[in-house]
């Protein structure tokens, strides 16, 4: 899939005359989507070589992220490209959380201060109205056929990256006179990240084919991945 998505053909590129936000959405759209892909692709590499140094466990992170800019991504392929929109929403909800935590004993530069608002000021406010969809649950909800599992994935891996019960399972175990626990300093948990990122990045594949305009480089090969993915995944043994 790598080499697929590194041997890809660029988008036809886009151009109008119209110096108009729909217009600068088209171009932007194709671009953002391939920034998408690359995270997705980029982030699954990763976790499969700290996975590969022992790391498996601490890699829930990075498995959680590659998930959900794949869903993003598929979401994104049937929205529109009003999903530029949603995503400067977004953009803007974090740099107003970024403001508001400002104490005394932690303040932005003035420059840094003036760069946020800046970056803010690109969510058009003729938008508003598809502020809701920056939260991941809404989009799943809206498209559980073919977003549902990569979410499911996700919610696993959510509870596998923040403080929890899971979390702190995986460093110790039950003695086996039942009294008291044993400490480890590594996991006791197998993982099951390689196939969970080639999950993502198939996702993240499909959307970008289609926000690109890429459908007939795609699709013949990404058939042929899936079939064997889900082969493989018959005969994989999940953990947790």
């Amino acid at each position: 899939m790598t080499a697929l998505v590194r041997a890809a053909p660029p988008p036809a590129p886009k151009w109008s005359p119209e110096f108009t936000r729909p217009a600068q959405r088209q171009v932007l759209a194709p671009a953002v989507a391939w920034g998408w892909l690359m995270r997705t692709l980029r982030t699954g590499e990763a976790a499969i070589a700290i996975e590969g140094n022992g790391y498996g466990a601490e890699a829930a992170p990075l498995v959680r992220s590659a998930l959900e800019h794949a869903i993003r991504l598929r979401w994104a392929a049937k929205h529109g490209d009003e999903f530029i929109e949603v995503a400067l929403i977004a953009q803007k909800k974090g740099n107003s959380n970024l403001q508001g935590a400002q104490t005394q004993h932690w303040e932005f530069s003035p420059e840094l201060a003036d760069s946020l608002e800046e970056h803010s000021a690109e969510a058009s406010d003729e938008y508003k109205s598809m502020s809701h969809l920056t939260a991941l649950r809404t989009i799943v909800e809206a498209d559980q056929d073919r977003l549902g599992s990569l979410y499911m994935a996700w919610l696993f891996d959510t509870q596998d990256s923040h403080p929890s019960l899971i979390t702190a399972r995986h460093y110790f175990e039950s003695v086996e006179s039942g009294e008291g626990y044993s400490l480890l300093a590594q996991s006791r948990f197998d993982s099951a990240i390689a196939i969970k990122c080639c999950y993502a990045l198939i996702a993240a594949i499909d959307g970008y084919a289609e926000i690109s305009g890429l459908g007939s480089y795609y699709d013949a090969p990404l058939k042929t991945i899936v079939q064997r993915f889900a082969e493989a995944s018959q005969r994989q043994s999940y953990p947790k």
